[in-house]
């Protein structure tokens, strides 16, 4: 009787964490809007994001919702967008449910300063933090030129990272590309780029952008013919100035967000 009272409580354990998974699938029509506070690391302050269901893929919570009156409280949210969403001239005022085949993940979280000296150079000087993330070593600084800095990303990619003098900006922006390399042309590789810029002083998001060969007048296709063609990005703030337009746009949609009802 004991062996068969521990195999019933193993068939239910399995059962109930098979619908746990369940329930834990995404549902890619679930419009319903649903909004998810991004707690600051450096404030009291909280983000409100409201969105779909379906956009929403994942979110790490922070605190219990019962300890929160019902809102929910996360460190970190995954988002499921459109796979173009983030490419095109005209951001969307809304962002609606994509299929898993045609989308792309973007994501958003507090900063998180390491150290006193780090929070208080955000709090002070977004910008001045971002080049300090993304250039934190002297040595992985390649350029600077129109008020761009060019810095090696990774071993195979390089990017650039705006100040906060280029006309037009007003959020922090970092841009990563995967750097021309003559053995390997026309990589498709190179027709993603990497973008993180800096919300509301203290949250940072990071989507990717994606050119399109068929419209060359597209800006993510026009960096990418720059770097195929092998010539220096910093060279180029006309094109740069198309993906900062876009970044304030996008930065816009996600910092005046409304809580949802």
């Amino acid at each position: 009787m004991k062996k068969i009272h521990i195999a019933l409580l193993s068939l239910m354990a399995l059962s109930a964490c098979g619908q746990e998974s369940s329930s834990n699938k995404m549902d890619y029509t679930d419009k319903t809007l649903r909004t998810v506070y991004l707690k600051s690391k450096v404030s009291d302050q909280e983000l409100p994001i409201s969105l779909p269901n379906c956009v929403i893929s994942s979110i790490s919570e922070t605190v219990p919702r019962s300890q929160q009156q019902g809102k929910t409280v996360a460190d970190v949210i995954d988002l499921r967008v459109e796979r173009l969403v983030f490419s095109q001239p005209e951001f969307p005022s809304k962002l609606e449910c994509a299929i898993e085949e045609n989308s792309k993940m973007a994501t958003m979280y507090p900063a998180s300063p390491l150290s006193e000296q780090e929070k208080q150079l955000l709090k002070s000087d977004p910008f001045a933090y971002l080049f300090h993330e993304r250039v934190g070593i002297k040595e992985l600084h390649l350029a600077y030129k129109n008020d761009m800095d060019l810095y090696k990303a990774s071993p195979v990619s390089d990017g650039v990272l705006v100040h906060k003098n280029f006309p037009g900006i007003s959020r922090p922006l970092s841009i990563s590309f995967i750097r021309f390399n003559p053995q390997t042309p026309n990589s498709s590789f190179r027709y993603y780029f990497n973008v993180k810029t800096i919300l509301k002083g203290e949250y940072l998001l990071r989507y990717e952008v994606i050119a399109t060969p068929k419209d060359p007048t597209q800006f993510a296709e026009k960096l990418r013919n720059i770097i195929e063609e092998d010539k220096n990005v910093l060279d180029y703030p006309d094109v740069i100035a198309e993906f900062v337009a876009n970044n304030e746009k996008i930065a816009d949609f996600f910092e005046n967000q409304q809580t949802g009802k």
